[in-house]
């Protein structure tokens, strides 16, 4: 009996891992982050930090509206996740108050957004001066493209060699005024006219840069 409990956990991480894979394989654009579900948005955001070196677990039983729905560890530092599948909303920046209450009950060092939307243009003012990070559905699907050699590791030994370093990744594509996503563009005109940047996904409300 011990030992059938014992090997019960083994077959779920296996189809866990397995549906994580599926999950990730087909996000390519923002249209295939919102037709997934709630838990299965849960599912894909554990997957991205688990890949990225984290220690990962999704609670899970929530619902779609719940408080932690994913907790992050490295070492002694904790964050916790909120992910909203809204499809039609954008996230206010209430909820990101709402997450910073709940950082302070669990305890945590950080707190993590996660929605397939947009946010409001307060809340990234709000959670840059709390530790909070804020990722937006084009931010999502930016990491999921940076991760996606890991998910294919079974078909080619050699894809890890490929795979960023968690803290550059984020620094690559993190807004440095508003910790928004980042994609590139191309300037207009002027003597740079033709050159590329990262500019941030909220321009024109957010005019952050970074040199490509």
């Amino acid at each position: 009996m011990l030992a059938l409990l014992l090997l019960t956990p083994a077959p779920f991480a296996l189809w866990r891992v397995r549906r994580e894979r599926q999950l990730i394989a087909k996000l390519r654009d923002v249209a295939s982050l919102r037709s997934m579900s709630w838990w299965e948005l849960e599912m894909v955001v554990r997957a991205i930090y688990a890949r990225m070196g984290y220690s990962a677990q999704r609670l899970g039983g929530n619902g779609p509206d719940g408080g932690v729905d994913v907790v992050l560890r490295q070492g002694r530092h904790k964050t916790v996740v909120q992910c909203k599948q809204w499809k039609a909303r954008t996230v206010s920046v209430n909820i990101v108050r709402e997450l910073l209450g709940t950082m302070t009950a669990e305890r945590a060092d950080a707190g993590i957004v996660v929605t397939c939307g947009t946010f409001t243009g307060d809340s990234w003012g709000f959670a840059a001066d709390n530790n909070i990070t804020l990722i937006d559905g084009l931010r999502l699907i930016d990491l999921v493209r940076q991760l996606r050699p890991v998910t294919d590791l079974h078909a080619d030994p050699h894809a890890a060699e490929t795979v960023p370093n968690p803290v550059a990744l984020n620094q690559r594509v993190t807004c440095p005024k508003c910790s928004g996503g980042m994609v590139e563009r191309r300037v207009s005109s002027g003597p740079r006219a033709g050159s590329q940047f990262l500019g941030c996904t909220r321009y024109p409300v957010c005019k952050g840069t970074r040199a490509l």
